[in-house]
């Protein structure tokens, strides 16, 4: 990213934040100007793809967060023309397929979406996610989870859950309301459409849209506006955002995971996600 930011492997900042372990694997982080960090989604040939690892990494990566005053900001962004593919279809396959899981397998797997997204949400720092491609699923709710969101012009964002067969989970529909109202995202959710760039915009989807070639420098501008002011005033902030949105969007997470598990033993899913999966590889 343009800006200042340096490897975070070779940084000699007091705030070590992240091991070598997860820059080689699912993201890499590098930081910025020592109070800053960009964290990579790193998967590009899967289109950046969220898989298990790569929910284990971030999960790390907020956790250690939690423990680094000196970063103020995060900057969060794919590798490639993905800034996420949603999670990844074919391990969902093999797990689907896969008769060995039990119902308490399923709503483990429903309670870490959970929990990554509401701690993304809630960490310390200021969040801003950098849409650089694609966007689907998943994908998008990384997004909504972080506290700005800034689109490439050329990008898209699709939520195809319920053609797969599936509810937005991972507490993605209340984040999805809490942006554009309850009516526009039952339509996005329900009929699975393209959302360009200027339409994202326009709901509440996104802050800001950079044009072509231009989504690092729409970024700075953001990130220099914010350190023009304290940062506490700003960290309180978003606090008290948070817990007023908090007490009025509820926890889904509490039952979220006991209808993914329902819905997974109907079958359903996986007739859907298989179906699509052995579709794409005949291509």
């Amino acid at each position: 990213m343009n800006g200042g930011f340096a490897d975070r492997s070779v940084s000699t900042s007091p705030s070590a934040l992240v091991s070598a372990k997860l820059i080689i694997s699912q993201i890499r982080s590098i930081v910025n100007k020592g109070d800053g960090l960009k964290v990579t989604l790193n998967r590009p040939v899967q289109g950046n793809a969220i898989n298990n690892n790569m929910v284990a990494d971030l999960m790390d990566l907020v956790t250690q967060l939690r423990h680094a005053p000196d970063i103020h900001y995060v900057v969060l962004t794919g590798q490639g023309k993905f800034f996420s593919a949603g999670y990844d279809m074919a391990d969902s396959a093999k797990n689907l397929e896969d008769i060995s899981l039990t119902e308490n397998h399923i709503r483990a797997h429903q309670l870490d979406g959970n929990e990554l997204m509401r701690k993304l949400e809630n960490i310390e720092q200021i969040t801003i996610c950098g849409i650089n491609g694609i966007t689907v699923g998943g994908g998008l709710t990384l997004g909504m989870a972080c506290d700005f969101s800034v689109m490439d012009s050329e990008a898209w964002i699709s939520v195809p859950e319920v053609n797969l067969g599936m509810f937005y989970a991972w507490g993605s529909t209340p984040l999805l309301i809490k942006l554009v109202g309850g009516p526009k995202a039952k339509e996005i959710i329900m009929m699975c459409d393209r959302i360009d760039a200027n339409e994202a915009l326009n709901i509440g989807l996104v802050n800001r849209v950079a044009p072509p070639g231009q989504l690092n420098i729409v970024i700075e501008e953001i990130l220099s506006k914010l350190r023009q002011s304290p940062f506490p005033p700003i960290r309180v902030t978003k606090k008290i955002v948070n817990s007023i949105e908090a007490t009025t969007m509820g926890n889904i997470g509490v039952f979220e995971s006991e209808m993914h598990e329902q819905l997974h033993f109907s079958g359903l899913p996986t007739k859907c996600i298989v179906d699509m999966v052995q579709s794409r590889l005949k291509k």
